[in-house]
């Protein structure tokens, strides 16, 4: 199986003949032909024989009852417990520090079985895809973004700031440029950064494998009138560090990602949009960006 998110190459091979079962249905979108395997960026291997041991590691995040982190010098350790079902190992992925070379080992899956939960989802997607893009000047944000007239914009916010509600403007308004109504893949290449939709929608089910270059990004308020105030990169900073994925208890990846979170805002301009949920902010915005 390929998949293909932002440009990033996954390889997933699997020992023996299974059908993957995937619990997301957009990665469908994401699936590349059988050509893009000599250049995959990130090989994930299905090993159901051994799970490793977490002796000799030291815990840097523990997320309760979801995954915890697990380091030493050479590589990460990510384990997935299940909250209902008293804490159970699900699954643990073993990967080195360049993220490219990924070892993935399912629990409880019997050797007679033809079908297995493919663990390349969420979270593990979502970790590895941040790991890789620290190292790469990029990033994964809570943000729709949209293309207008071969320009992106992206719209940060966390959860119940508006991104699905002003999506379904554009929605309703018949716009074909949605990528995404909740996260969205920022790359910078050359002197320029990119857009992209990625296979992780919000409630508006908007999951599109397309990208863009970024011309604007417009942090979403909720107003009882559409208005546009011009936001200073320092403050834009700031306002973007909430929505942007950072392993916090990871120093260097940490810095690596703030850096790029600094040149991206200071850049790229940003605005604050104050809008109402209604169609009405879709030509309010375009009529701004049409200036």
């Amino acid at each position: 199986m390929i998949i293909q998110i932002a440009g990033v190459t996954f390889l997933i091979h699997v020992p023996r003949p299974l059908i993957l079962k995937n619990s997301n249905p957009f990665y469908k979108h994401f699936l590349q032909s059988e050509g893009y395997s000599d250049a995959c960026d990130i090989n994930v291997t299905l090993d159901f024989d051994h799970i490793p041991n977490t002796k000799y590691l030291s815990k840097i995040f523990d997320g309760g009852e979801s995954w915890s982190m697990w380091q030493n010098d050479n590589h990460y350790l990510v384990t997935l417990h299940s909250p209902s079902l008293d804490g159970k190992l699900l699954w643990a992925a073993e990967f080195n520090r360049s993220a490219k070379k990924v070892t993935v080992y399912p629990v409880d899956s019997p050797a007679e079985s033809t079908e297995v939960f493919n663990p390349f989802s969420y979270p593990l997607d979502q970790i590895l895809l941040m790991y890789f893009l620290a190292q790469r000047e990029g990033a994964l944000f809570h943000a729709a973004g949209v293309d207008i007239n071969g320009k992106g914009y992206i719209f940060p916010g966390k959860s119940g700031a508006g991104k699905t509600t002003l999506s379904s403007q554009f929605v309703a308004k018949n716009h074909s440029g949605l990528l995404s109504d909740d996260r969205i893949v920022i790359r910078k290449t050359d002197t320029r950064f990119m857009t992209y939709g990625t296979p992780w929608p919000g409630e508006g089910k908007i999951a599109v494998n397309n990208s863009v270059p970024l011309n604007g990004i417009f942090f979403i308020i909720h107003g009882r009138s559409n208005r546009i105030e011009e936001i200073k990169p320092g403050k834009a900073f700031e306002k973007l560090l909430p929505v942007v994925s950072v392993p916090w208890y990871d120093k260097n990846n940490m810095i690596r990602i703030l850096s790029f979170c600094e040149d991206l805002t200071s850049r790229v301009p940003a605005y604050a949009l104050h809008f109402k949920p209604d169609t009405g902010v879709v030509d309010f915005l375009e009529n701004f960006l049409a200036k």
